[in-house]
């Protein structure tokens, strides 16, 4: 998302969430609202179990789960590819 921002020469903050990305895409008439759980269909998994979590041991993450979020990406990646000028 932010590579199709940056590309299109729309501003963002930095630390923006996935959601709040998507919402400027959405305002910005690049995407329409029903692609949202597509778009971040990758965000929710990977904050859950794979990229945050308190203390110094890593979440175990099952590969069935690893690989649908790997499949929900590449489908999002796909998507917004689309979108770059």
């Amino acid at each position: 998302m932010k590579v199709v921002l940056h590309e299109r020469g729309i501003a963002y903050a930095r630390g923006d969430t996935s959601q709040r990305l998507f919402t400027i895409l959405r305002d910005q008439g690049l995407v329409e609202n029903h692609m949202e759980r597509l778009i971040l269909a990758p965000a929710t998994p990977r904050n859950q179990r794979g990229g945050h979590g308190a203390g110094t041991v890593a979440h175990a993450v099952d590969v069935e789960i690893a690989e649908a979020v790997l499949a929900s990406a590449a489908v999002s990646i796909a998507y917004l590819h689309n979108l770059l000028p």
